[in-house]
């Protein structure tokens, strides 16, 4: 995989070091085929440390099962609640990270391990899961509401005559909810895509991870587009197999984020 370095990414101005939270790290410009290369370590890793990889995926199809159960008799709910797994998985993945930082690092990947690594950035890390924690709530309410407003558009068998009939109505009305969904993904992803490994590995506050996400994002809109596109086919894939990719896809994922961060933002 190539890596170019591109010296225009950081541009000191004058009065300015890295000491300003958005110009702190360095960020690299990658290769369009750089996410390709993420998803192979990704798998490399997993095939490094089967068990605790399929432990933290395992665990990923179990909480998917519960929010099924807990959601099936609400269409609202249950929508909102699996299209915010793509809102929460940044956070629910740190594990993951922890642990592709202890095998870069040489050292066995195991949850104490783990759990060392994100005792040390506890609050960094829980002011990120709340500020997720909001973007997710305030996406539930507004499925729920767009939802109970349009209920008949999103039943499966309206979707399914929608489709077949073109029906206008039916089908904008779900556009305007994917739409609206991608809006709330798109955010998450932008912030979150590097921030949380970055927090991890360097003495970094939240402020400066998401800036320093959101610039990795910006100078590399083509790589990073593709990342996005791989991330939501690996999460459909996972659903269309009842939850269960997810026991496999979940820490490749995981794993493959940490290596986007490593590749995004240059060593000290």
């Amino acid at each position: 995989m190539a890596i170019t370095h591109d010296q225009s990414v950081f541009t000191p101005v004058e009065g300015d070091d890295r000491r300003h939270p958005a110009r702190r790290f360095r960020v690299r410009k990658v290769d369009y085929a750089a996410p390709i290369g993420w998803l192979q370590k990704g798998w490399d890793d997993f095939y490094r440390i089967p068990g605790l990889s399929l432990l933290y995926g395992l665990l990923s199809v179990a909480g998917c099962y519960l929010m099924y159960f807990y959601a099936r008799e609400s269409v609202a709910l249950m929508l909102g609640l699996f299209s915010g797994l793509l809102l929460g998985g940044p956070f629910l993945a740190v594990g993951l990270y922890a642990a592709a930082r202890e095998m870069e690092a040489g050292s066995p990947a195991t949850i104490g391990a783990s759990l060392r690594t994100i005792r040390g950035a506890f609050w960094r890390v829980t002011l990120i899961g709340l500020f997720l924690m909001v973007v997710y709530i305030v996406w539930l309410r507004m499925s729920s509401i767009l939802v109970a407003l349009h209920y008949q558009a999103f039943r499966p068998d309206t979707v399914q005559l929608a489709l077949s009939s073109l029906d206008w109505g039916t089908l904008s009305v779900l556009a305007l909810y994917l739409g609206i969904g991608l809006l709330f993904a798109g955010l998450v992803f932008v912030t979150t895509v590097i921030s949380l490994p970055l927090i991890l590995d360097r003495d970094c506050d939240p402020v400066t991870a998401v800036l320093t996400s959101m610039r990795a994002v910006n100078e590399n809109r083509g790589p990073m587009l593709l990342w996005a596109a791989l991330i939501t086919v690996s999460a459909l894939v996972a659903l269309a197999t009842a939850f269960l990719g997810f026991a496999v896809l979940f820490p490749v994922l995981g794993y493959a984020t940490w290596h986007s961060y490593r590749d995004l933002v240059e060593n000290p």
